[in-house]
């Protein structure tokens, strides 16, 4: 019952499966100390993404490469 109402999260990959699971565990519980689920949407908004970024190949495939600005290179993120 879970995941058929974040159907989109079948896209991630196991390990990020898990993540989403804890992280949305600990927005929810993080939120209902203000009453306010504002951060909760966010999160599930950007795990959407990301799923959405896994389903896609060429998606993925452009997102990797190097953006050509200016300042200083980001890192990429620790796992």
């Amino acid at each position: 019952m879970f995941w058929a109402a974040f159907a989109w999260s079948q896209f991630l990959p196991k390990r990020d499966r898990v993540a989403f699971v804890d992280d949305l565990t600990a927005t929810l519980v993080a939120s209902s100390d203000f009453a306010n689920f504002a951060p909760v949407a966010q999160m599930l908004r950007e795990w959407r993404a990301t799923a959405e970024v896994h389903a896609d190949p060429r998606l993925a495939r452009r997102l990797r490469k190097a953006v050509d600005a200016e300042g200083d290179a980001v890192l990429a993120p620790a796992r």
